[in-house]
C-alpha cells in the first residue's frame, strides 16, 4: 500500500469514530433527559428561583418598596411560589407589608389592610384594616377599591360582647346563687351602605378587574315594596 493509500484509510477511520462518539453522546444525553424529566424541572426551577429570591431579597434589605412587597408575596404564596416545599409564613409576609406601606407602595396598602382584616401574621385590628384598604382604594389600587367595596357591602363590626355575673333571684329572694348573662356590645366600625359598596366596585371595574364587574351584575337593592331593581346607574359620584 502507497503512502497516500495508507493516510487516506487513516483518514477513513478517524472519521467514523468521530461519526460513533458523535452519535453516543446524543444518545447519552437524550436518554438522560428521557429518563428524568422531572427532575431537571426541579433543579432547574430551584436554581432560578433561588437567584430571583436573592435578588429580591437583597433589594428589599435596601428599603426598595416593590421589592418589599414582592417579598411579602412570596412568604405568602408557600408552595406557589418555591420550589423548596415550604408553607407560607404570615409573620414574615406582615412584616415586608408593612414595610412597603410604610414607604409609600399603593400595592401594599392592600395587601397589609387583608393580613390586619385577617388575624394573618399580625393581632387582627379591623380599624388599621379599614385605614390601609381605604389608603390604597382612594391611591387608585383596584384590588383595593374592590375590597373596600365589600367592606361597604358587608359593614365592618367589632364584637365587644361578653357574660355578666349577677345575682340570680327566686321570687324577689336571692339565695346566694349566680347567674352567667350575655350583655350583647357590637361596635359599628363601617357601617354597610350598598351605594358605596357600588361606588367602589364600579371604579375597581372600570380599571379591569373581572371580580367587581361580577359584584355588579349580581347584587341589587330591596325597596321596601320588596322589588329589586339594579342600582349600577345610580352610583353616586362620590362617597360621604
Amino acid at each position: 500500500m502507497s503512502h497516500n493509500n495508507r493516510n487516506i484509510v487513516y483518514i477513513v477511520i478517524l472519521l467514523l469514530i468521530s461519526v460513533v462518539s458523535s452519535a453516543t453522546i446524543i444518545n447519552t444525553s437524550h436518554t438522560y433527559h428521557r429518563r428524568e424529566p422531572q427532575q431537571n424541572e426541579r433543579i432547574m426551577g430551584r436554581y432560578y428561583c433561588t437567584k430571583a429570591f436573592e435578588y429580591i431579597e437583597d433589594n428589599a434589605l435596601h428599603g426598595d418598596p416593590k421589592c418589599q412587597w414582592m417579598l411579602g408575596a412570596w412568604y405568602r404564596g408557600g408552595n406557589k411560589y418555591f420550589y423548596f416545599g415550604n408553607q407560607p409564613d404570615f409573620e414574615k409576609a406582615a412584616y415586608w407589608w408593612n414595610e412597603a406601606a410604610q414607604n409609600g407602595y399603593v400595592k401594599a396598602y392592600n395587601s397589609i389592610g387583608i393580613a390586619y382584616k385577617e388575624g394573618r401574621g399580625v393581632p387582627k385590628d379591623l380599624r388599621k384594616a379599614v385605614y390601609w384598604i381605604k389608603k390604597g382604594a382612594e391611591e387608585g389600587d383596584s384590588l383595593a377599591m374592590r375590597n373596600y367595596g365589600d367592606m361597604w357591602r358587608d359593614g365592618v363590626y367589632e364584637d365587644h360582647s361578653y357574660y355578666k355575673r349577677k345575682k340570680s333571684y327566686y321570687y324577689g329572694y336571692w339565695y346566694g346563687d349566680y347567674e352567667d348573662v350575655y350583655v350583647k356590645k357590637i361596635e359599628v366600625i363601617l357601617a354597610n351602605d350598598i351605594k358605596k359598596a357600588k361606588y367602589w366596585w364600579k371604579k375597581s371595574a372600570d380599571l379591569g378587574d373581572k371580580q367587581a364587574k361580577e359584584r355588579l351584575q349580581k347584587i341589587y337593592y330591596i325597596y321596601k315594596d320588596n322589588t329589586q331593581r339594579d342600582l349600577i346607574s345610580q352610583t353616586p359620584s362620590i362617597p360621604e
